[in-house]
């Protein structure tokens, strides 16, 4: 198991911002881009499932809510090296590149820019990474766009949500310290497998399952119940829903500070797709 344990530099993660204003409506998209996605689609034979219920959708694109997340983070004061989007969804682009756009409502002009996708929840991850091996700054933004006519995850899974969250990556102190990473742990194993494969993980930490609170990405209802086995202390977002990218991150900004507050570190716990779960291990500061 591929481990990224952070012991010779500090990393730390700001507490989350997130969007929460929702209003049921539907949404009609008609550019060229979704148009193309849809006939990409068509082209490979890739089939949505209907809608099982109107999602609960932003009164705009998930992206127009990026200035204010910013604005409201506790210290903005860092450098940012890199502004780095992440997303699950099919962007509805408007009529701009999201990466290029979200760095301009953040009025930033040293930066690099650019997007993680195609990985499930996992993009995030992908994201922390790549800050840290380049000794960096950043904001990673999780914006999920939903498109209420389709249901693009299966039947007994959560249905989907838009979602914008927002959190900085840096090397100065913030309400997180990033212990490590990995996302090499594949969920389809005995329990018993699943469960040393876990504690294996913490133990590189000098952790055990009793000693961290679990924050699961809400995926379905067996997933939840399964984490709620292998782990004492869980907590996750009160809504039953799959916000993917920024799901974990709900869930932290949703968590008083005050929870448990003996326990120190937290596992943010994502899942992929084909089964690998993503863990990121913090420290509260």
């Amino acid at each position: 198991m591929d481990i990224s344990k952070l012991e010779k530099e500090t990393l730390y993660m700001s507490m989350p911002t997130v969007k929460k204003d929702y209003s049921r409506h539907g949404r009609e998209i008609a550019n060229i881009d979704y148009l193309s996605y849809k006939k990409t689609l068509s082209d490979f034979g890739v089939r949505k499932l209907a809608n099982r219920q109107s999602e609960y959708c932003f009164s705009d694109n998930p992206r127009e809510f990026v200035q204010d997340l910013y604005k409201e983070q506790a210290d903005t004061s860092q450098t940012i090296d890199y502004v780095i989007t992440t997303y699950h969804t099919y962007p509805l682009l408007e009529e701009s590149s999201t990466a290029i756009y979200n760095k301009k409502l953040l009025n930033n002009r040293t930066g690099l820019a650019f997007s993680i996708c195609d990985s499930d929840a996992m993009a995030p991850i992908f994201a922390i990474d790549w800050i840290k091996r380049t000794k960096s700054n950043g904001v990673v933004l999780c914006l999920e766009h939903v498109f209420s006519k389709w249901q693009t995850t299966k039947a007994y899974e959560y249905p989907l949500k838009d979602a914008a969250a927002l959190f900085q990556v840096c090397h100065s102190k913030q309400a997180f310290e990033i212990k490590g990473y990995t996302t090499q742990i594949n969920i389809f194993q005995p329990q018993s497998s699943l469960e040393e494969s876990l504690t294996s993980f913490l133990s590189q930490f000098s952790l055990t399952p009793e000693e961290i609170i679990c924050i699961p990405q809400c995926k379905n209802i067996q997933f939840l119940y399964q984490m709620n086995k292998l782990f004492p202390h869980i907590y996750y977002k009160k809504t039953a829903t799959n916000l993917y990218t920024a799901d974990v991150f709900y869930s932290l900004s949703e968590m008083r500070p005050s929870y448990k507050e003996e326990i120190e570190h937290l596992l943010l716990l994502v899942i992929s797709n084909a089964g690998n779960l993503g863990l990121v291990l913090i420290k509260r500061t």
